[in-house]
């Protein structure tokens, strides 16, 4: 399938897209919202600033994508890989990440309050600024992960290894919780 062909069949109403392959094109602002992409293959894809809101991404291999800006609101992407894939100010509040493998890419000032990322690989992920608010970090694999300023209000992150001060997090950030 071809972007235009995606557009066409979206834009007539069909949402589901199971196991799509899809490479090289510009979906930039395109509304995603509510479409199902679970086990597709992505590749080199401009999605920057798209509307994936509540997506079904689950188990879906992401490569070289930009979806930087993009909104993700509640999408599922539960054990999807994602490999170079570009997510910095992406809002995610909600995603559910249980068992993505996220690791190297890029989620610096990503929105992930209220996201599900238990048990996810995020090793050497860029995290900069990222808000985990309310998010459940429980499992997640974080070695060498660049957590400058990220904010971990009411976050779950049993079983992380987060050590507060090798983090460059706020203590207050971290304030009532064991680390």
């Amino acid at each position: 399938m071809d972007i235009a062909e995606l557009l066409a069949r979206r834009e007539a109403g069909e949402t589901r897209f199971p196991a799509m392959a899809l490479a090289f094109g510009n979906l930039r602002c395109a509304d995603l919202r509510h479409t199902v992409l679970a086990k597709a293959q992505l590749s080199n894809l401009d999605l920057r600033g798209a509307d994936l809101s509540r997506a079904d991404l689950r188990e879906a291999t992401l490569r070289a994508v930009n979806l930087r800006g993009a909104h993700l609101f509640a999408a599922h992407l539960a054990r999807a890989v994602l490999i170079d894939v570009e997510l910095s100010a992406a809002n995610l509040h909600g995603a559910d990440l249980e068992g993505a493998q996220l690791a190297g890419i890029q989620l610096a000032v990503a929105h992930l309050a209220h996201a599900n990322l238990r048990n996810a690989n995020l090793r050497r992920t860029n995290l900069r600024g990222a808000n985990f608010t309310c998010a459940d970090l429980r499992g997640a694999d974080l070695y060498g992960a660049d957590l400058t300023d990220a904010i971990f209000e009411r976050t779950r992150i049993e079983g992380t290894g987060l050590v507060v001060p090798n983090t460059g997090m706020r203590r207050d950030s971290l304030a009532g919780r064991e680390v």
